[in-house]
């Protein structure tokens, strides 16, 4: 049903002349307007004229999306799979930072001291991607989290409403406590890495080369 929206929605932007119709999409973290609004706004000053449709989606659907060409630009926090698969263009946008993140109703939560130690042979919720799950096991590794019980999920809105019930732990962007009252951050002094929030484009398409390469001057 995604697809023939798509193709109806592109077929009558054909029909009509409208040349100015962006199709973005966007991974499924429960906050973006961290960014989002920044770089909405920022799209819109480049040129006014604009028609942006945006789309959210879990990983997978956005990745096969793009590859299928449903989307003129994505924004993704890991653009490397697609390497194999055509040249593309991309740029970073906005630096995540990594962090345990908890209910304060957990058992982390009524903890007077963490300790990473506390974190090990309990439920860490992971999107159900095999590069990301080897992402968290490897950074959790690190601190001496050896043995945590994965708890494979479909998308990231799921782990928030595990996270929000009590239930276990995660490792994610840990800008996710500043808009949600009930969530705790636990880094240890910044042990984790972070990541990017990543624009990508076909290099052949010559309306987003140009509407990026503005990006750069704004």
């Amino acid at each position: 049903m995604t697809e023939l929206d798509f193709a109806l929605k592109k077929a009558k932007v054909l029909h009509d002349g409208k040349q100015n119709l962006l199709r973005i999409g966007i991974f499924d973290a429960p906050y973006i307007n961290d960014f989002w609004i920044t770089f909405y706004k920022t799209l819109l000053k480049i040129d006014p004229s604009l028609e942006i449709e945006v789309v959210r989606g879990n990983f997978t659907d956005l990745y096969n999306d793009f590859v299928n060409e449903l989307y003129d630009l994505i924004l993704t926090l890991d653009h490397t799979l697609l390497m194999s698969k055509f040249p593309f263009c991309y740029k970073r946008l906005f630096y995540r930072e990594y962090a345990i993140i908890y209910s304060k109703d957990s058992e982390f939560g009524k903890m007077e001291r963490l300790d990473f130690r506390d974190f090990d042979h309990k439920n860490v919720y992971v999107v159900d991607n095999e590069r990301n799950i080897e992402r968290v096991l490897s950074e959790l590794a690190s601190v001496g989290i050896l043995n945590p019980k994965i708890q494979r999920v479909s998308n990231s809105l799921t782990v928030s409403t595990y996270l929000e019930a009590g239930n276990g732990f995660a490792l994610i962007d840990k800008n996710i406590v500043q808009y949600n009252d009930s969530l705790r951050a636990f880094s240890g002094g910044g042990c984790f890495s972070g990541t990017y929030v990543t624009a990508v484009w076909r290099k052949e398409s010559l309306p987003v080369q140009k509407i990026m390469a503005a990006y750069d001057k704004t």
